[in-house]
């Protein structure tokens, strides 16, 4: 065997060698092998993909009019009840003084009582924190029941209403957002 043969014999792959037939292994249009082919750790990955799909799918609860007017809603009453300013839409904070932003979120008929923050929404709101100088705070409404409640939490992120206090008065809830 010349020098030249193991090279190629060494780094060559199994498509090149003796004995391929690529008539025999079609391809799709990206280059991967048709039906049958791939590993099983892939398909078991896509399988998981497709079911989390259907999941999401699943629990989805689109934004109506109505919950829009019940957010808006929740807004302004904290806005007058915490005496800061409301913002209004597509601003980081929904409420917001010299020292203080406020990111409200209204729960109207969530199975879950979580709360979403994107993580480019969180990045943005901190970031203007910073620059601003505020100390940034997250209020929840949960109108779930006739009886409105309020949590609220220092900070900007994800979560769950058991991780916020939960305030019983509006007084209380404004010595907390100080």
């Amino acid at each position: 065997m010349t020098l030249a043969d193991y090279i190629i014999a060494k780094y060559s792959s199994d498509v090149e060698k003796e004995g391929w037939d690529e008539n025999a292994h079609p391809r799709d249009e990206h280059g991967r092998f048709g039906e049958g082919s791939g590993s099983e750790a892939e398909r078991h990955r896509e399988d998981q993909q497709s079911r989390r799909s259907e999941r999401a799918r699943g629990s989805h609860n689109p934004l109506t009019k109505e919950k829009e007017r019940l957010s808006y809603e929740s807004e302004v009453h904290l806005s007058g009840a915490l005496g800061l300013p409301h913002n209004g839409d597509n601003l980081p904070f929904d409420l917001e003084s010299k020292r203080i932003g406020v990111e409200v979120k209204t729960l109207v008929d969530q199975k879950a009582g979580k709360l979403t923050v994107h993580p480019e929404s969180r990045i943005e709101k901190l970031r203007v924190a910073e620059e601003r100088g505020l100390k940034p705070y997250m209020v929840a409404v949960d109108k779930r029941t006739s009886e409105h409640r309020y949590y609220a939490r220092a900070g900007i992120g994800s979560y769950t209403l058991k991780s916020m206090k939960e305030f019983k008065s509006m007084d209380a809830l404004k010595r907390f957002i100080r």
